[in-house]
């Protein structure tokens, strides 16, 4: 509202008015942007539940973001267009979604050892970490790793 007021009473020059309004478009697409961030489909509670998570039998896939990132939000496609394809091709995988600057994430920042974002993680079944990366890892490459794993196991 102060800014309508003084948008009027001042009467801002044509290149101030454009970059009031570049501003504005930026804030609001960056608010639609952060609010459409998803979670991920079974979001534990606190960080003994991301523990029991992985280490219940099935595979995780844990991606650390900040919805400040721009890389995060740029790779999120290809996120969920990986994780659909290994569900597609029954790979029966847990996704893990944190944004580190949640309450859960912060927590769980040491536990992954966080150094900036994104980060990709990939854990077995039983919690021992396979595959770390900043970039998404490709199909073929969590099917490779997750089968040498289980090769190693029997």
């Amino acid at each position: 509202m102060l800014a309508l007021i003084l948008w009027r009473t001042l009467r801002p020059r044509p290149i101030i008015r454009g970059v009031v309004i570049g501003v504005y478009v930026v804030v609001v697409i960056g608010v639609l942007v952060i609010s459409r961030f998803p979670r991920s489909t079974s979001q534990p509670d606190n960080v003994a539940a991301v523990e029991t998570m992985l280490v219940d039998g099935r595979p995780t896939f844990v991606m650390l973001y900040s919805h400040f990132c721009l890389g995060c939000i740029a790779a999120l496609p290809s996120v969920r267009e990986l994780v659909n394809t290994l569900e597609a091709q029954n790979v029966d995988i847990d996704e893990l979604l944190l944004d580190i600057h949640s309450d859960l994430g912060r927590e769980a920042r040491d536990r992954f050892e966080f150094e900036f974002t994104p980060t990709y993680i990939l854990y077995d079944g039983t919690g021992n970490e396979l595959l770390r990366g900043q970039s998404v890892f490709s199909v073929e490459t969590i099917q490779r790793v997750l089968a040498e794993s289980a090769a190693m196991r029997h």
